[in-house]
């Protein structure tokens, strides 16, 4: 169960990269934005897109662009984070 819990987890943080880099228009400044580097950013990205069978950004140099498949995924990615975000929020 420990291990179940942790890949959840990373899911989550992967979710979350996705939806910076499309909030912030590039890798980078997602990556600024959480604090890791921009490489760990790609990384979780390609293994989003390889979980998921779909390419979910197009990169055109230093930016990136939400394909219609991400457009489609981002409101059911977005809720489960705002919803955690607002469960870490009633709790402190």
């Amino acid at each position: 169960m420990y291990f179940q819990t942790q890949a959840y987890l990373m899911d989550l943080r992967f979710l979350k990269s996705l939806v910076n880099v499309v909030d912030e228009g590039s890798i980078a400044a997602a990556a600024q934005r959480e604090g890791i580097t921009a490489s760990e950013i790609s990384q979780r990205l390609q293994a989003l897109e390889a979980e998921l069978q779909v390419k979910l950004l197009l990169r055109s140099g230093r930016n990136v662009r939400p394909t219609p498949a991400c457009f489609g995924l981002l409101p059911q990615i977005r809720r489960p984070l705002e919803e955690g975000r607002a469960l870490t929020l009633s709790l402190a």
